[in-house]
């Protein structure tokens, strides 16, 4: 079943209408859009007019609802079943989902992208003033970081 906008909880509505974007880091948000778009080829194949929904490893999940997409056009997701709402992402065009939590919660997620955005970037790029708040050792903020000290 599709969710429609006027069901999501308002949480997760705020967040998609706050739309916050990290302009120094291309990995993180910065494309929000119409929530029920914004599922097309990721629960819906708007072409062949098929559920890209299936239970087993890999796949697109049925709790799984997009929620942004970075500037690579990788999706960021909550778990609309789970309480508070995980944050992932993944990585697309690889024929599989490989789902990794970014965030306990989508209100960590926004209090780690409004850290981020209050941030001198002036100074050397280094995500270590987020320790506590995410692992630097995830697969995800460790590209985050890297990718930033790049720059």
């Amino acid at each position: 079943m599709m969710m429609k906008t006027e069901q999501l909880p308002p949480v997760i509505k705020n967040f998609i209408d706050s739309k916050i974007v990290c302009m120094e880091f291309p990995l993180l948000p910065c494309i929000y859009g119409d929530f029920e778009k914004m599922q097309m080829g990721y629960r819906w194949d708007p072409i062949q007019q098929l559920s890209l929904i299936a239970d087993k490893p890999g796949a697109w999940q049925e709790n799984w609802y997009v929620i942004a997409q970075n500037g690579l056009g990788d999706p960021f997701f909550v778990d609309i079943k789970a309480a508070d709402y995980p944050v992932y992402t993944a990585m697309h065009g690889t024929g599989k989902w490989k789902a990794i939590k970014v965030a306990e919660s989508i209100e960590q997620f926004s209090e780690i992208l409004k850290k981020i955005n209050q941030t001198d970037w002036n100074l050397a790029c280094d995500l270590g003033f987020l320790e506590g708040i995410i692992n630097l050792e995830n697969e995800f903020w460790l590209e985050v970081n890297e990718s930033c000290q790049e720059e």
